[in-house]
């Protein structure tokens, strides 16, 4: 048996380790919570800016393709500049 004193010093301590374990769990939550936080916002802004270089390659592809397109045949131009001179 167990004296009174025993008992509400167990009492005591169990309480205390409850307490304990509640502050744990809500660090713990907010920990977690700060974590997903941040994750979605870096997930958020890595989409962002996929996003605006998928744009940039597609323009970048777009310019290439009418460059592409554009080019004048180099083969029958003169290589030499000075006036009153050709290649051809």
């Amino acid at each position: 048996d167990l004296s009174d004193l025993e008992e509400s010093a167990d009492i005591t301590a169990n309480t205390n380790a409850i307490t304990s374990n509640d502050t744990d769990i809500t660090n713990n939550t907010t920990a977690i919570n700060n974590e997903v936080t941040r994750a979605t916002n870096a997930e958020a802004a890595n989409t962002a800016l996929i996003n605006t270089n998928t744009t940039n390659i597609t323009s970048n592809d777009t310019d290439i393709t009418d460059l592409q397109n554009d080019k004048e045949d180099t083969a029958n131009k003169s290589t030499d500049v000075a006036l009153g001179t050709s290649d051809v």
